[in-house]
């Protein structure tokens, strides 16, 4: 995949088809995650999305039946149906507030950001890329232009456990406070360093049962 083909967007009737392709539990988080139905229900945006994907050459078909997907659109397919990992950041501040989601599995990480209209953009890495490294740099980028920011990671897993990271910049690193739950977050005394951040991240949010 080129890096032009590992970025793009997919409005709301094509996340409903990639959906639409799979029965099973990653599908269905994946699917409350972007606040999209699943199952859906309504044929004509099924069909829509289809045509919308085979019109920009992101869906082909096959042998007139198997349709295919191609570039971003196959990261994000099979992100969709095949994540075990979902995290969530809320970039909040006085008066601002911005977020994406993060779909974590063996072969991709898609993130995906909320656009108009039920609309996401979508950019896909290797999954062996580091993760946290970007993490960390988004933060201190929303830091940089907002004041009083704060950074809430929330991290999914197939059996819908949650665990939960929260950032804000101070003198000479960040301020954390992690927990378990949605209501579980308790302060780290203490200030971080970027690396230390990073080893925070990974094992609060990425560590695997």
């Amino acid at each position: 995949m080129t890096v032009d083909e590992s970025m793009g967007g997919f409005g709301i009737a094509e996340i409903q088809y990639m959906l639409s392709r799979f029965s099973n539990q990653a599908a269905a988080v994946g699917a409350a995650t972007l606040q999209a139905e699943y199952p859906a229900e309504n044929k004509d945006m099924l069909l829509a999305g289809a045509s919308s994907l085979l019109a920009r050459g992101l869906l082909v078909a096959e042998d007139g039946e198997t349709m295919s997907p191609k570039g971003l659109a196959a990261a994000a397919l099979f992100a969709l149906g095949n994540s075990n990992r979902w995290v969530s950041i809320a970039f909040t501040s006085e008066g601002q507030g911005a977020g994406v989601v993060y779909f974590l599995n063996k072969e991709v990480n898609l993130m995906m950001q909320g656009r108009g209209l039920g609309g996401w953009f979508a950019s896909a890495q290797q999954a062996d890329a580091d993760v946290t490294a970007s993490w960390v740099e988004m933060a201190k980028i929303f830091d940089q232009d907002n004041e009083n920011a704060a950074i809430i990671f929330t991290a999914t897993d197939e059996k819908s456990n949650l665990s939960n990271v929260a950032l804000r910049a101070r003198p000479g690193g960040w301020e954390a406070a992690a927990g378990t739950g949605a209501d579980q977050t308790v302060q780290i005394p203490g200030v971080f360093s970027d690396d230390e951040v990073r080893t925070l991240l990974t094992a609060k949010l990425l560590a695997q049962e």
